[in-house]
């Protein structure tokens, strides 16, 4: 609280203290938000007793300010104070949770030669959001969903953009998504450790669409070794992967009708050496996904038919015959989330917080649920999906929203080839239906600067989430009970 106090005198006398600076300008905006979460079987329990369920409250409290010496210059700090607390925990088991801190600061330079920004860097610039994002297309920005293969998280980089009078324009950024901290006590502290990205989108835009495509590489040579229970050598485990990727976006518009699409593509190459055996591995990569949307807007709503396919690499290459993973991920729907259950913690949540984690004891997207139960990595990759989302206003401050989805693996995780004889129990090829969600909710503008939206969204699990059960002594499959949720949020804006 000191540290918050002390925050808010800073500011209020640099307020006082603009009409001093004859060019000088400070805007200054915020949320108090209070969300409540009801959630019920996130992990996909087949038993009722073992059904992981939760309900609590929690507030945030985000702060943004622009600090502007001119009309070319801006500086930028958004900081959290806290992120989150949940009512009735102390602390949250999280540095952010109840702590003041920085969470985005950049300055950008705009001249005619372009804009130029430098720092740690809001969601919406070209090192988190592409494609789609850069044609100017969203779902509300940050309060709603994160648009297909972006990322809802800041990033350390450097961003430039130019717009040319024609239509044409592009995007050239560099991002550090991670790095050694040279203060662990880790044998590579001083290694190249590092995670780069560089990024070229040109882009086009005519007045009812436009077309973009972004190429990016990659550079990973983080260590993904664990450290503390069995520390490498300084040259063992070192993973290093390269990958280069295309991501394409098309818009249209005619009338009341719209179509969007978004692909990506990737390939490369990761190298690690096992500290078991002292052998080295190399492995190709390479990946696919789309997004199809068609959209029809009546004047009081729009009603959107949407698919998408995520394939992070061969199912051939994904398990070897002892079931070891035997490739990466490579391309996945980033923090993408048109569906409260099956993506929870990037819907209603996201429209009032940049983050994912929103349960205490860890509930998350059914999709990710799946790959970390059974040891898979990535985020939203290996699955498709085809759904219809819609919202109506009755008036300017009521507005309805509804979805239907369908949601599928591309191919299963688990064969008879491997797992036969797993857990001594006849272990089938794992089905590839994930499960139909419907969804319902309603944001409702009280008065001036406070809304309350909430969201409701039943999941009907697929046979994908099977899980081993104990009946009269014996090991036997499982199908899962459903899933719900049901989340709503007060905001007071200013």
């Amino acid at each position: 609280m000191r540290k918050l106090a002390v925050l808010v005198c800073c500011l209020v006398i640099a307020a006082m203290a603009v009409p001093a600076m004859a060019a000088s300008k400070i805007d200054f905006e915020g949320k108090l938000i209070v969300l409540h979460h009801n959630l019920y079987n996130f992990n996909r329990a087949s038993e009722k007793d073992y059904a992981q369920s939760d309900s609590f409250f929690e507030s945030r409290l985000h702060f943004g300010v622009d600090f502007k010496p001119n009309d070319d210059v801006l500086v930028h700090w958004s900081f959290r104070a806290p992120d989150y607390v949940r009512w009735g925990v102390a602390t949250q088991g999280n540095s952010n949770a109840a702590e003041v801190y920085t969470r985005a600061i950049y300055a950008t330079i705009t001249q005619d030669w372009g804009a130029l920004s430098i720092g740690r860097l809001e969601e919406e610039f070209p090192t988190s959001h592409q494609g789609l994002a850069t044609l100017g297309y969203s779902y509300g920005g940050d309060y709603i969903y994160t648009l297909p293969f972006d990322n809802s998280s800041v990033v350390d980089g450097i961003s430039y953009t130019k717009k040319f009078d024609n239509g044409f324009g592009i995007n050239v950024y560099y991002a550090k998504d991670e790095t050694q901290d040279p203060n662990a006590d880790t044998p590579n502290r001083y290694k190249d450790v590092d995670k780069d990205r560089f990024g070229v989108e040109p882009f086009y835009q005519w007045t009812d669409g436009g077309v973009a495509i972004n190429f990016e590489y990659v550079r990973d040579m983080t260590d993904e070794y664990d450290y503390d229970n069995n520390p490498p050598t300084l040259e063992d485990e070192r993973v290093k992967d390269y990958a280069f990727f295309i991501n394409p976006a098309v818009t249209q518009t005619w009338g009341a009708f719209s179509v969007r699409f978004e692909g990506k593509i990737g390939w490369g190459e990761a190298t690690w050496r096992d500290v078991n055996d002292n052998v080295k591995y190399k492995e190709k990569q390479e990946g696919l996904g789309f997004y199809l949307e068609g959209n029809y807007n009546y004047g009081a709503g729009d009603i959107n038919l949407m698919a998408w396919y995520a394939d992070g690499s061969n199912v051939d290459e994904r398990y070897d015959e002892t079931g070891k993973k035997t490739t990466h991920d490579l391309v996945n729907m980033g923090d993408f989330a048109p569906f409260l259950v099956a993506y929870y913690g990037n819907t209603l949540p996201n429209r009032v917080s940049s983050y994912n984690d929103f349960s205490a004891w860890g509930a998350g997207s059914a999709m990710v649920y799946l790959q970390d139960d059974r040891g898979i990595l990535g985020d939203g990759s290996n699955h498709w999906g085809i759904g219809i989302l819609g919202n109506h206003s009755f008036t300017d401050k009521i507005k309805v929203n509804y979805g239907l989805g369908f949601f599928r693996l591309v191919e299963p995780y688990w064969t008879k080839k491997w797992v036969r004889k797993e857990f001594g129990v006849e272990v089938p090829t794992q089905d590839k239906n994930l499960g139909v969600e419907i969804d319902l909710g309603v944001h409702i503008d009280l008065i001036d600067n406070v809304s309350f939206e909430s969201q409701f969204g039943y999941m009907f699990n697929g046979k994908a989430y099977k899980n081993l059960e104990i009946k009269n002594d014996r090991l036997v499959f499982e199908d899962p009970k459903d899933t719900f949720a049901w989340v709503s949020a007060l905001t007071v804006s200013f």
